[in-house]
């Protein structure tokens, strides 16, 4: 894995990764801000707006999680489809804090050691990765849900459930990226071109579904077009207006607390921020 990881791309694949990456990293970051913001202000005392920014993480996440998981889903897809074998590790159940997460890591871990050969390996994780941030999307989802109904008096597991939730999407998008790195690293290069056509149309057709925004269809002579229909220019365009319009939105609910400090890794290998038994605690924030 760590010679994908620092594997030559050329530039088709390397843009690929790239755009992908970085549209997931926008998505975990906005997402990730919102949470820590909540956390600061049920710390200090400021309840009523904890809770309301809680509720915007809520719909966040799931704009967030939505698009990991097509990502990964087209990465199952294409690699089962083509018979394709990128390198894949198994996960380690000490790199989440959810009981349900590291069940799912340790029956990953045991049948790679055991039953599956190294194309099922991939394909493995990857349906892995994807039913996991499922579960965890609707875990985080739920737990916010309760949480700000207002009907619990102790609302502590809540809180603590969202803080878990968050810690494992964030190892679920670490995983994802080298897996995305390890497919491209084999994936022919007369593949690219309909690999990023299915990533695109999964990930834009995402955008355009969201909560945060009106479900389009568009009317010509025949009747009404529904969104696999439109030309993928079409859908660059509205996908880039849609996403221009969420991150305006919750920006203008935000503040920025981050006094000048990264809080999120851009690069895998930074994992005190982001895996392992021994989470970083939120108030450090020196560079690393």
């Amino acid at each position: 894995m760590r010679d994908d990881w620092r594997a030559w791309l050329p530039e088709s694949k390397s843009r690929l990764n790239d755009q992908f990456s970085k549209e997931l990293e926008t998505l975990y970051s906005i997402f990730s801000v919102s949470l820590d913001e909540a956390l600061e202000l049920r710390r200090t005392g400021s309840i009523a707006k904890a809770l309301e920014l809680a509720h915007v993480s809520q719909g966040v996440c799931r704009r967030f999680s939505q698009t990991l998981e097509m990502l990964l889903s087209t990465l199952h897809r294409h690699a089962k489809h083509f018979g394709l074998v990128p390198n894949a590790a198994p996960l380690d159940a000490g790199n989440f804090r959810g009981p349900r997460s590291q069940r799912a890591a340790r029956i990953a871990g045991f049948l790679n050691r055991v039953l599956l050969s190294q194309r099922s390996q991939f394909i493995h994780k990857a349906a892995t990765l994807r039913d996991l941030v499922n579960d965890l999307n609707g875990e985080f989802s739920k737990a916010a849900d309760d949480l700000t109904s207002g009907e619990y008096l102790e609302n502590e597991g809540f809180w603590d459930a969202l803080d878990k939730g968050h810690f494992d999407l964030n190892t679920c998008l670490r995983e994802s990226i080298v897996l995305l790195k390890s497919f491209l690293v084999v994936l022919p290069d007369e593949q690219v071109t309909a690999f990023e056509a299915a990533v695109s149309f999964s990930l834009w057709g995402s955008a355009l579904a969201g909560p945060c925004f009106p479900r389009w269809t568009f009317r010509c002579s025949s009747g009404k077009i529904a969104l696999p229909q439109l030309t993928r220019a079409w859908c660059k365009v509205l996908a880039y207006c849609r996403n221009l319009y969420v991150s305006v939105r919750i920006a203008v609910q935000l503040r920025d607390n981050s006094k000048g400090d990264s809080r999120h890794p851009t690069v895998w290998m930074h994992r005190n921020w982001t895996v392992g038994p021994k989470s970083t605690n939120r108030a450090q924030t020196g560079s690393r």
